[in-house]
This record gives structure tokens, sequence and C-alpha cells, in this order.
């Protein structure tokens, strides 16, 4: 075996390490945009479903994606939805932009959701998140900017995969049931928390 070989495989296994190490999504982490900061995906834990998008502002879809996504942020974060996005240069270029460059984009165009610092999506310096993703789903490769994969909480069916070419409000009927069920659930529990009689002890008890 050659030594490019080699290395290959052993970058490989210690992807493949990294992302078996994690139970769930929430056991990673990311920068912020600007770098300064490390955040912990668990700060998102509470979110009832999250979609993860590698996102792009010179893509001829960006404006579409970008209005779309900041819709959903906008309309089902009050419900549970949280938008995660991860800009990546790795496909035609498309995000040649620095943090300053990304930011001003974003604030152009009312962007409302989370945006981390740029990432790879593939290849051996892929993000460990996305890693996981793909592990999680069909283990292929990201095809192209504004893949997206939706990670649902306390759900049989954990993670979907979404292809690129698919405007993001084309899976809203995906997602809008689940946050309605966990919104239902959640409902239910605190009623019946309401609804237990508070019990008081004898005479001189604290």
């Amino acid at each position: 075996m050659t030594m490019p070989a080699i290395v290959l495989l052993v970058l490989l296994v210690l992807s493949a390490a990294a992302v078996t190490q994690a139970f769930d999504v929430y056991d990673y982490e990311a920068y912020s945009l600007d770098q300064t900061t490390r955040v912990p995906l668990a700060q998102f834990r509470q979110a009832r479903a999250l979609l993860i998008v590698n996102v792009a502002t010179k893509d001829g879809r960006s404006y579409d994606n970008f209005a779309e996504l900041s819709a959903m942020q906008r309309d089902l974060g009050p419900r549970g939805l949280t938008v995660l996005a991860f800009p990546c240069g790795q496909f035609g270029n498309a995000e040649p932009g620095t943090a300053d460059d990304i930011r001003k984009y974003a604030d152009k165009h009312g962007v409302t959701f989370q945006l981390f610092s740029k990432v790879q999506v593939n290849g051996p310096s892929a993000h460990p998140l996305f890693s996981y993703l793909k592990q999680k789903t069909d283990f292929s490769d990201v095809e192209f900017n504004f893949e997206k994969f939706v990670v649902f909480a306390n759900a049989s069916e954990a993670i979907r995969r979404y292809r690129p070419d698919m405007n993001p409000r084309a899976i809203e009927a995906d997602i809008l049931p689940h946050l309605l069920r966990v919104e239902e659930v959640d409902g239910d529990a605190a009623d019946r928390q309401q609804q237990q009689p508070v019990r008081t002890g004898a005479a001189g008890e604290l």
C-alpha cells in the first residue's frame, strides 16, 4: 500500500471514530460566524426540530433559500424549529467571501437564523457534524449547496435528508406535523402537572 493510501485510510478511520464517539448532534460544537466563539450544539437541545443547511451566498438559488429559511425561522421558530446554517465554499466556489462578507449579505437580506463559520462538508476535512449527519442518513456525500438535514427531537425517525434543489418551504409539510405533535404532548404534560392535587402535611409538618 502506498503512503498516500495509508494516510487516507488513517484519516478515514479517525473521521469514523470521531463520528461514533458522539451520541447525537448535540455533542458537537461549531464556531460562530466570526470564529470568536465555540458554540456547543447542546444549547439547541430544547428545539423540537433542527434544520441544518450548508449555505452559500453566490449560488444562483441563494436569495430564495436565504429568504425561505428566514421565513421558516420566523414562522416556525415559536413552535420549536431552529435553523442552523453553515457557509461552505466546496461547490462551485459559491461561498468565496469572508465572515464579514457573509454577515453583510445576511444583514442585507434580513436573515433571522443562526449562521456559523465556514466549513467543509465533504472529504477528510469535513466538519464532524456533517460526517455524522451523512452517516446517520445514507452515507453519501453532500451533493451541492443547500442540502438540508432535519433533526427531529423525540421522534422514531430522528434525521431526514433533503436534496439541494428542494426549496426549504417544500419540506415544511414534513416538519410542521412533528412540531404540532410535540406541542400537543408538551401541552398535555403541562395540563397533567397543573391538575395534580396539592398534598399538604399534617399540622406541624413542614
